[in-house]
């Protein structure tokens, strides 16, 4: 029995010859979410929470007001709030209600997209979330937190899952990020006191410059996506080729 391991990638690869008396069965090997790209993402993580931390301190010992409403903003143009209001959580359980979640999700776009996707664009999306939630509110409501990131970084890395793990369908795909969707991304309890607009706005955001992302990236996205062919027959001998 002769068994052909062929590793290719799809790029490279277009066509493959018939061989007469072989079977040919498709597996999938690796692809670009396969191994981490970037190294350090636990400190840029813990740097992250611990940000917050800080800020959310010095906002509860009234050392500082980083915080933003449509008053403020309206009154003083003091437009940075709509990057430092990120920061601060009202009060512990607010800050630990998203700690885990900002460190693991930081950690992992970190860790495949760099400190650009993970901190800098994220961030600046904060701050367009802050704004864009703002208009929808008062004058006087004030809007803290860092979830509306968190969301925008659920909705940047589920949009990229389903572009790159195409060893699954794509109904299951969908049917992956819609439980995890589900499951984790909407609420069992409602709160008065939270902002689900500011949520949801950053998902969407995340989803579009996912997209766009891998519309810019896509060719180099794919170079990382290696399948094996596995090509049996009669002969005893066998063989591993790589491409």
């Amino acid at each position: 029995m002769l068994h052909a391991y062929i590793l290719y990638s799809p790029l490279t690869i277009k066509k493959h010859d018939k061989l007469e008396g072989m079977q040919v069965v498709r597996r999938f090997h690796s692809n670009f979410l396969t191994q981490s790209h970037f190294k350090g993402g636990k400190g840029v993580s813990l740097v992250s929470v611990l940000s917050c931390f800080l800020f959310s301190y010095l906002n509860w010992s009234e050392v500082i007001d980083t915080t933003a409403n449509g008053a403020v903003l309206q009154d003083s143009n003091q437009w940075w709030r709509l990057f430092t209001t990120t920061f601060v959580h009202s009060d512990i359980e607010h800050f630990l209600s998203n700690s885990l979640m900002l460190f693991i999700l930081t950690y992992f776009t970190y860790s495949f997209y760099g400190f650009g996707m993970a901190i800098s664009c994220s961030y600046v999306m904060g701050a367009v979330i802050n704004a864009l939630t703002l208009l929808f509110y008062q004058d006087n409501t004030t809007l803290v937190g860092v979830s509306g990131v968190i969301y925008y970084q659920w909705g940047f890395w589920l949009t990229l899952f389903c572009f790159l793990q195409r060893q699954y369908s794509l109904i299951g795909r969908f049917l992956r990020v819609g439980a995890i969707f589900f499951i984790l991304l909407i609420p069992t309890t409602y709160k008065p006191q939270t902002s689900y607009l500011a949520h949801y706005l950053g998902f969407l955001l995340g989803v579009g410059v996912g997209g766009f992302y891998f519309l810019i990236r896509r060719r180099r996205l794919f170079q990382y996506e290696r399948w094996e062919w596995i090509m049996e027959g009669d002969d005893e001998d066998s063989f591993e080729q790589e491409y």
